[in-house]
């Protein structure tokens, strides 16, 4: 394969820095007024979020752990105050009930700061276990897929299209012992997590209250007898409507 310019000399052992190249390679787009959309991929506890939080913090200096999503839906709130360029991290990181749902919110997000790309210029690292989690339109329009195999270690792989539309992700490279994040902000990313944990589960204990009230209006009334004995469901209360 004919790897770019830069790709070739850091697998040379040209760069000072052997991890540089893919560096140089975001920053190359970012100064022609493209985005970049990385997906960052790997086995639960691999180290999925530490490459992508030390990733965002080579090629932005501005970026700090408010600006780790675990919930896509607080991109709405921060999106105004996001500098241009700059960089966000979608991350499941193991916090979502239901990682679908938390699929199909990052495409909300997403689709949203893809359009804005005209006036801000955001660049997007999405955390993930599977690439299906992915919006197929985000997966087309990324540029690079880390697949994270052990701590501070990934393969790199581009994604390449054909004239007749079909997508290859060919591999480029590797990232090889990748820094590690510094004590201070991971510290702080841990207690974020945290939080965002429980505000995950809140939400989805009131996700299923509201539709064991919804499933109960409905039974009520096509004329069933309701009980409501309380069960366990995954560590969430929720009630069985049993006819």
């Amino acid at each position: 394969m004919i790897l770019p310019r830069i790709e070739q000399r850091a697998q040379e052992g040209l760069l000072a820095d052997p991890n540089a190249w893919l560096d140089k390679l975001l920053q190359v787009r970012n100064a022609a007024g493209k985005n970049n959309i990385i997906v960052v991929l790997g086995e639960p506890r691999v180290g999925k979020s530490a490459v992508a939080v030390v990733l965002a913090r080579r090629n932005d200096k501005t970026f700090t752990v408010d600006r780790i999503l675990w919930d896509p839906e607080d991109y709405f709130k921060i999106y105004k105050t996001l500098p241009s360029p700059c960089y966000i991290i979608f991350d499941e990181g193991g916090v979502s009930h239901d990682t679908e749902s938390w699929g199909r919110a990052v495409q909300r997000a997403a689709r949203h700061s893809t359009q804005a790309f005209g006036f801000k210029l955001i660049n997007i690292i999405i955390v993930a276990t599977e690439l299906r989690f992915i919006d197929i339109t985000h997966r087309t329009m990324g540029q690079y897929v880390l697949v994270v195999q052990d701590r501070g270690q990934a393969l790199v792989r581009r994604k390449w299209s054909d004239h007749i539309g079909h997508m290859y992700l060919l591999p480029v490279g590797r990232l090889r012992d990748y820094p590690m994040v510094d004590k201070e902000f991971w510290d702080e990313y841990s207690k974020r997590k945290e939080v965002a944990y429980d505000e995950m589960m809140v939400k989805e204990t009131q996700k299923i209250e509201r539709a064991n009230k919804r499933d109960a209006k409905r039974l009520l009334k096509e004329g069933f007898d309701i009980k409501e004995p309380v069960i366990k469901n995954e560590g969430l209360e929720r009630r069985e409507l049993l006819a």
